[in-house]
């Protein structure tokens, strides 16, 4: 719904999907919760054996018990670590 669909769909997708944009040549960190319903674990390490194969730099941090949204809010600990993995890439 967000995309729209038919040609919005098609012309809006490359500037959703962060595979089509590789290589950036930026270093990359994926944050992921092991429970996260929303976007699997397995989307995000697509998207990782993807940079990877496209020579970018890229790590990927699991976090067990952790699902979509807590990776934004400021009150969880895994936002912590979600700043933490921010912090060490500006290094």
């Amino acid at each position: 719904q967000l995309l729209g669909d038919g040609e919005l769909f098609a012309g809006r997708r490359p500037y959703a999907d962060p595979a089509l944009l590789l290589p950036t040549g930026i270093a990359t960190t994926l944050v992921q919760g092991r429970a996260d319903v929303d976007v699997p674990q397995a989307v995000a390490e697509a998207y990782a054996d993807a940079a990877a194969k496209a020579g970018e730099v890229v790590g990927v941090t699991l976090l067990e018990d952790v699902g979509h949204y807590p990776l934004i809010d400021p009150a969880a600990d895994a936002c912590a670590v979600v700043a933490e993995e921010i912090a060490q890439l500006a290094w």
